[in-house]
């Protein structure tokens, strides 16, 4: 795996997925892209999905 976040929540442990990571921070009010409307947000979601689908691959080598 990459990079994983501890969490305090039994329930997760511990994230890896970088869309899981910016989730639950933007939960406890980190968030980087707080001016963003919630279509731009979903955009940037989407954008992090497809950078993973395409580089993955090449990092798991």
């Amino acid at each position: 795996t990459l990079t994983a976040l501890k969490t305090t929540e039994e329930s997760t442990g511990s994230l890896s997925k970088s869309s899981n990571i910016i989730i639950h921070l933007r939960k406890q009010k980190y968030n980087a892209d707080y001016d963003l409307s919630a279509k731009e947000g979903a955009d940037t979601l989407a954008f992090v999905s497809l950078l993973e689908e395409k580089l993955l691959p090449a990092l798991e080598r």
